[in-house]
């Protein structure tokens, strides 16, 4: 319950304060491969049309003031019988977020809102507890330090997903997007 509050407090703060300047993401070339991407050699990528600005591809370094942020490419995902958000669709997937405070100050994760849509439907989080897949860290990052957590979306098609993340209510949202 308490990180459903939290998600309504940073969706209406997020809304609130659209009028105010916000710090706006940068998306840092190239992505990152995964370990299975540098485990074996694939052929060479093929030419793709310029980004859209603020979407970036997942496995990419995004930076606002302070804060930098990783999403992995998603990976199938299982939930558990006990898990909340998976009913809607036959298809779930799983994104591993790496959060690194670039700052000095201890910034706090618990206010990062995240939202995805798959197939022209909205996607549904993912609570799964069993799995250690439940939400945002809750506790302080310090100066130079990193965590990570994994977030999974119920999602109409895995092949096309928008994931759209705003690390806190002063900070620009960033979109990732498969190719679908």
């Amino acid at each position: 319950m308490k990180k459903y509050l939290y998600s309504v407090v940073g969706a209406a703060l997020v809304l609130g304060m659209s009028a105010c300047s916000f710090d706006e993401p940068e998306i840092n070339d190239p992505a990152l491969p995964t370990a299975s991407e540098t485990a074996a050699p694939e052929e060479e990528p093929s030419e793709s049309p310029e980004a859209e600005e603020g979407v970036g591809e997942f496995g990419q370094v995004v930076s606002w003031e302070g804060v930098d942020l990783t999403v992995s490419k998603p990976e199938k995902y299982e939930p558990s019988q006990s898990a909340a958000g998976a009913e809607t669709y036959p298809d779930s997937v799983v994104f591993e977020i790496k959060l690194t405070n670039t700052g000095s100050q201890p910034f706090d994760p618990s206010m990062i809102y995240m939202t995805a849509s798959s197939g022209g439907e909205e996607a549904s989080e993912i609570f799964d507890t069993e799995k250690r897949v439940d939400g945002a860290p809750m506790t302080s990052i310090r100066g130079g330090k990193s965590t990570t957590w994994k977030a999974a979306f119920n999602v109409a098609d895995p092949s096309d997903i928008l994931l759209e993340v705003t690390p806190d209510f002063s900070m620009e949202p960033v979109m990732f997007a498969t190719a679908g």
